[in-house]
């Protein structure tokens, strides 16, 4: 159930994600306060975002142990996904030997990480329905 709440919540803020690229786009999905379509709120959410999502799948893992580690790898492949552009904005990458720089709008990655929330939401539904947990 933790699990699953987690997901939704990693949904949600990557939702809020996108909302600065939408607004640019004169698109009002959502009547949120201004606060939520500045760049660094949502640049702060897609982060937060990535990082519920980890813990979504962690708690997977932790539920069955006899799964893989293929969703905890692809949640570490996103976790950088995520927070990509808020270390993008304070220069964390001028620390890299190499140029590091990817200009891509906020909604690309919520979208990214929106469909990674949505498969963590059928695989947490798909383990629950399962005869392992409930006998």
């Amino acid at each position: 159930m933790l699990s699953l709440i987690m997901a939704l919540l990693g949904i949600l803020y990557a939702v809020v994600g996108a909302t600065a690229t939408l607004a640019n786009l004169n698109v009002n999905v959502f009547m949120l306060p201004s606060l939520f379509y500045t760049p660094i709120a949502t640049k702060i959410a897609l982060a937060i975002g990535a990082i519920m999502l980890f813990i979504a799948s962690w708690l997977i893992k932790d539920m069955n142990a006899s799964l893989d580690w293929s969703l905890i790898i692809t949640s570490i492949i996103f976790l950088p996904i995520g927070t990509f552009p808020l270390l993008q904005d304070y220069n964390f990458f001028n620390m890299l030997p190499f140029t590091l720089k990817l200009d891509l709008p906020n909604i690309v990655y919520s979208v990214m990480l929106f469909l990674f929330g949505i498969f963590l939401i059928f695989w947490t539904v798909k383990m629950r329905r399962s005869s392992m947990f409930f006998g």
